[in-house]
């Protein structure tokens, strides 16, 4: 299986976007009492793994992300993320190149992400004040949700992509271990993403609806994201009865986990 590249968001990124002022854009308040800081300056470093079904997209990386500096789109003022070098994990992926801002507890974000379900299988989905954590969310409670289609043409072939991406509040926890640290008053968010293939030449269903990427973030209270753990799969449908080979791989499984090193937070 080829490599599959994590790059979400809600949700995952080469990010681009075109980006005012508003009184939550910064921390929103007291450090201790957020769940990610947003004080300019302040950086996550992250070790990833990445292990395929069959072994050969096995991998590792370290990513740098940061607060870089406020950015205006819209009307609002956004903190804008960015990583070192181009980002290995899927979370630092969501966020690099895009704005975040805090508003009544949730946080936001705003860009376009770049998402590779396989690397034969790259699109891009437009965000706007996607909600991807909320403090004040309770266990099962959807937080952001965000759907739409478009066509692309991917290896030649005329596809119509149709997704939702959504964000659920899971079970809180009063402390976790990460690479021998213990953090405390800890949150979690699922990260969903749900997509449909359709081959327009012959009007069939490439990749018949399913959850390709699923995510757990972990929120630790004062400091921000601790933990990431991503499985990404698909399966697509085989037409091979009709006499119609795809040039992509019938399926592709993998498993990330995206670890906090190091830290600093104002």
């Amino acid at each position: 299986m080829k490599k599959i590249a994590y790059t979400l968001t809600a949700l995952m990124a080469v990010m681009a976007f075109s980006c005012g002022s508003d009184d939550d854009a910064g921390n929103g308040g007291n450090n201790t009492d957020v769940y990610l800081p947003l004080d300019n300056g302040n950086y996550w470093v992250y070790d990833t793994t990445t292990e395929s079904t069959d072994g050969s997209a096995d991998s590792s990386g370290r990513d740098s992300l940061y607060v870089a500096n406020d950015t205006v789109i819209g009307t609002n003022t956004y903190k804008k993320f960015k990583t070192l070098a181009a980002a290995t994990g899927f979370y630092s992926g969501s966020l690099s190149g895009n704005g975040v801002r805090l508003s009544d507890g949730k946080l936001l974000v705003t860009g376009s992400t770049s998402v590779a379900v396989s690397a034969d299988i790259p699109f891009s989905i437009a965000i706007t004040d996607f909600a991807f954590f909320d403090a004040n969310a309770t266990s099962g409670q959807q937080i952001g949700s965000t759907s739409g289609s478009f066509q692309q043409t991917i290896e030649g072939l005329p596809l119509t992509f149709t997704y939702t991406l959504k964000t659920t509040a899971g079970d809180d926890a009063e402390s976790l271990t990460v690479n021998g640290s213990n953090y405390t008053n800890i949150k979690t968010v699922l990260t969903t993403l749900t997509l449909k293939i359709t081959l327009d030449t012959f009007s069939l269903t490439m990749l018949p609806q399913q959850d390709v990427v699923v995510s757990t973030q972990y929120f630790a209270q004062g400091v921000g994201v601790v933990k990431t753990s991503t499985d990404i799969t698909y399966n697509l449908a085989d037409f091979s009865s009709l006499g119609i080979t795809l040039p992509i791989p019938q399926s592709g499984s993998a498993h990330q986990d995206e670890v906090l090193d190091t830290y600093s937070v104002d």
